[in-house]
C-alpha cells in the first residue's frame, strides 16, 4: 500500500518565503532609492548655494569697478577795489561738485568716498528666482599712504546659511586714488584754483571662504 504525500503545505511556505524575500529585496531598492534621491536632492541644492553666492559676488564686482567717485573744488579767489575809497579787499568763493557712483552699489561706495570709509550689511536678490537671496557684508577702509586707499572687502553668504558655510566667498577690489591741481591767474584781478579728487577701483578678486574680519 503507498503512502499518500500531502504537500499543501509545503507549497505554502515556499510561497511565504517568496513573499518575504520580495518583500525585503523591495524595501532595500527603495531605501537606495531614497537614499540616492536625497543625495542628488542635497547635490542640487548645494550646487544652487554655491552658484547663488558666486553670481552675486560677481554681480556686484562688475557694478563695482566700472564706478567711480570725483570730487571737485574750485576756488576763486579776486581782488575787488572800491571805486569810492579806493581801497582793495580779496573775496573767496568756493564750490564744490561731486560725480558719485550709480548702480548697485553707488551709494555704498559714496559713503565710503565721503566719510573716509564705510562699513554695511544689504541682501541681494538675484535675478533667477530659483537661487536664494544671498548677504553681502561691505567694508571700505579709509585713506592710506601715497595714491592708494579706499579698498573694499565684501562678505558673501546666504541669508539662511544653515550648513552652507562652505558657499561664503570674500571679495576684494583696491582703490586707486588721483588728486590734481591746477591754477589759473586773471591778470592781477583773480586767480582759480582747481583741486579734483577721483577715485576708481580696479584688481577684483574673489576667493572662497571669508577673508579677515568680513
Amino acid at each position: 500500500m503507498k503512502k499518500l504525500k500531502n504537500e499543501q503545505g509545503v507549497t505554502i511556505l515556499m510561497a511565504l518565503l517568496l513573499v518575504l524575500t520580495a518583500a525585503v529585496v523591495s524595501a532595500v531598492i527603495l531605501s537606495a532609492a531614497l537614499s540616492a534621491a536625497r543625495r542628488v536632492n542635497g547635490d542640487r541644492t548645494a550646487q544652487q548655494n554655491y552658484l547663488a553666492v558666486s553670481s552675486a559676488a560677481e554681480l556686484v564686482r562688475d557694478s563695482i569697478r566700472t564706478q567711480k567717485y570725483v570730487k571737485t573744488v574750485i576756488t576763486e579767489t579776486t581782488v575787488v577795489k572800491d571805486t569810492a575809497t579806493g581801497e582793495e579787499r580779496t573775496e573767496v568763493k568756493v564750490k564744490t561738485e561731486e560725480l558719485c557712483p550709480t548702480g548697485l552699489m553707488g551709494d555704498w561706495l559714496t559713503d565710503g568716498a565721503r566719510n573716509g570709509g564705510c562699513t554695511d550689511t544689504i541682501t541681494i536678490t538675484l535675478p533667477d528666482e530659483a537661487l536664494p537671496p544671498v548677504k553681502a557684508s561691505f567694508s571700505m577702509t579709509g585713506r592710506g599712504e601715497g595714491n592708494w586707499g579706499y579698498d573694499i572687502q565684501i562678505a558673501f553668504s546666504l541669508t539662511d546659511a544653515g550648513n552652507a558655510d562652505d558657499c561664503r566667498m570674500t571679495l576684494r577690489l583696491g582703490g586707486i586714488v588721483d588728486e590734481s591741481t591746477r591754477t589759473f591767474t586773471d591778470g592781477n584781478t583773480g586767480q582759480s584754483r582747481i583741486d579734483r579728487l577721483t577715485i576708481t577701483w580696479g584688481n577684483p578678486k574673489i576667493t572662497k571662504g571669508v577673508e579677515g574680519n568680513a
